[in-house]
């Protein structure tokens, strides 16, 4: 065990393993059985933290104090902690937790994580305990409330918040969690908190979780939140807006029979499948938005709105159509994959190849695009000899005028007049 209170923000701890440390002692020795930065500003990034052991805080790491402590990219596995944290305990407000993954890790509270305060993000919880609660994240009011972006939390377990439980009085930002299949044996299969707590919850998932009461969430309050996908809705919390409706990941998680065995524990492709309710629903509220990229780096929004849950749907043609290649013709039409799709059609539907084509009419061009996605292309190119190096793009105000733009049911249809073009010409649609 490393006891590290005198650093700068020029020291970096890179690539290590630290395993089977132990902070037993009472006195300051009794926090990180692995790393205790009680006061420095470090960088601990790429380290694996393995069987280690505190008596108070953070089972292996301990991050207090004040200044821009930074944690990213660890693995936690089977640290465990007789009080707060069996991972980590943040109380520090400025520090910065990223890219973390914490597995199997145990405490009295905050099996995974005890976070009074900082910025955990872009971080996986799976089958974390605690014997009193918050199977994933614990929190009072040692530090003023965290916040928590683009989290999975799976499986996790504790009497009174299967994944959450938070105490007394902070007032903790969460936002872009997706929290599935996480078990209280007593309530708040994926919340519990006390009523002096003040949460906001902002673009969450809460699907799948299990206790005996309040299956999902139990709260007296809540903060200023936003649109969630609750299952069960949002019975008994007025200032949440919530989507009751399977969110359709693109595979289910699976414990096997029992998440804390670890043997046939599947934890799923939380990715969201095309049609799925979660896709564009999100929203803001004051001083609080979805952060700007999604768990996996992908920025938000793609589409018109953001999405909730962890990840954002990628309003791509490989999103849409999995296993299909862009230049292939599914269906045997004559068109390939990638011009059916981008003219809002299904390329694996028979469809006549004129369908939602191109058409002049005069020295008019109306054109169809799949609308709302990433990847539509309406670039024109235009040629008087077919030459390869005669070919440039149609400009708009000196090449043509848009006439109409109108959207209905997913495709964009578009009417352009062209302006003084010659004789002859040639037009091509490229991508």
């Amino acid at each position: 065990m490393k006891r590290i209170p005198r650093t700068d923000q020029t020291t970096v701890l890179d690539g290590f393993a630290i395993k089977s440390g132990n902070a037993r002692i009472y006195g300051p020795q009794e926090n990180g059985g692995a790393i205790d930065c009680d006061g420095g500003t470090p960088t601990l990034r790429n380290l694996r933290l393995v069987g280690n052991h505190a008596s108070t805080f953070g089972g292996a790491i301990n991050l207090d104090g004040n200044g821009p402590q930074v944690v990213e990219n660890c693995l936690f596995v089977a640290n465990t902690n007789d009080r707060y944290g069996g991972g980590l305990f943040c109380g520090n407000p400025q520090a910065v937790l990223r890219n973390l993954h914490f597995y199997a890790n145990s405490a009295q509270l905050g099996g995974a994580v005890s976070m009074p305060a900082g910025i955990l993000r872009d971080s996986r919880l799976y089958a974390n305990s605690a014997t009193v609660g918050g199977g994933a994240i614990h929190a009072n009011s040692y530090g003023p409330g965290a916040t928590f972006e683009n989290l999975l939390i799976v499986g996790n377990s504790g009497p009174n918040g299967g994944a959450f439980r938070f105490i007394t009085a902070i007032t903790p930002k969460i936002s872009n969690l997706t929290v599935v299949g996480n078990i209280a044996s007593v309530s708040g299969g994926a919340y519990w908190a006390d009523s002096n707590v003040q949460p906001s919850f902002l673009n969450c998932i809460f699907w799948n979780n299990e206790a005996p009461s309040s299956p999902q969430l139990l709260s007296p309050n809540l903060g200023s939140s936003g649109y969630n996908l609750i299952e069960g809705g949002s019975v008994s919390h007025p200032t949440i807006t919530a989507v009751d409706a399977d969110p359709l990941f693109v595979r289910n998680p699976d414990s096997g029979g029992d998440w804390s065995n670890g043997v046939n524990n599947d934890y799923g492709d939380l990715s969201l499948r095309p049609g799925s309710p979660a896709i564009n629903q999100g929203t803001e509220i004051v001083g609080f938005s979805s952060p700007l990229a999604d768990y996996a780096g992908n920025p938000r929004e793609s589409g018109f709105g953001w999405d909730i849950g962890a990840y954002e749907f990628q309003q791509m043609f490989e999103s849409y159509f999995p296993g299909l290649t862009k230049g292939g013709d599914e269906n045997d039409n004559g068109l390939t994959n990638f011009e059916e799709y981008n003219r809002g059609l299904d390329p694996t539907a028979p469809n006549s190849p004129s369908l939602n084509a191109p058409r002049f009419g005069g020295l008019n061009l109306v054109f169809k695009t799949r609308e709302g996605v990433e990847d539509s292309v309406d670039n024109w190119e235009f040629s008087e000899t077919l030459k390869e190096d005669s070919w440039r793009d149609l400009i708009e105000g000196v090449d043509f005028t848009i006439i109409s733009s109108n959207a209905s049911e997913g495709v964009l249809t578009r009417e352009i007049q062209l302006i003084d073009p010659p004789p002859t010409f040639f037009m091509r649609q490229t991508w």
